[in-house]
């Protein structure tokens, strides 16, 4: 007698019960106001209760230094500050109450102006969001590094 494999077992349940839900958790996903400059390949983050929107590549396929910023309580989007530079497949995130990209840069909301900051000193051509990866290749973590935030 031949044995079913475990994953395909799970696999099989899934796709089977995948239909009953809606979404993760039951919830639903609604359209919001689309953003005024169409892109792709950007970065994203939430700064003080706003998702803000970095470069990318534009409706041509161009980098692009738009920053767009989406106000969820108001259901508008706004522009900020440009980026200093074009840049598409970028990183951006939030610490300690502030916007970084991982190009080296940080944005002061209250000023509505980017500053340099020092840059992560191994950045691989992709889209990644995290400091911690491998380096060279995607066998593991060989590199980490970390940043002191001023």
């Amino acid at each position: 007698m031949r044995k079913f494999p475990f994953a395909i077992f799970l696999s099989s349940l899934w796709l089977a019960l995948a239909p009953l839900g809606n979404g993760q958790g039951g919830g639903t996903w609604e359209t919001l106001a689309p953003m005024p400059v169409k892109r792709q390949e950007l970065a994203a983050a939430a700064l003080n209760g706003k998702i803000y929107v970095l470069g990318g590549l534009d409706g041509q396929g161009l980098p692009t230094a738009t920053v767009e910023v989406y106000d969820p309580l108001k259901g508008t989007w706004s522009f900020a500050q440009s980026l200093p530079f074009v840049t598409d497949h970028n990183r951006a995130a939030v610490a300690a109450g502030r916007l970084y990209t991982l190009d080296g840069w940080v944005y002061d909301e209250a000023q509505d102006a980017w500053t340099t900051v020092a840059a992560p000193r191994f950045l691989a051509p992709g889209s990644y969001t995290t400091i911690v990866r491998g380096a060279g290749d995607s066998t593991g973590v060989a590199l980490v590094e970390a940043y002191a935030l001023p």
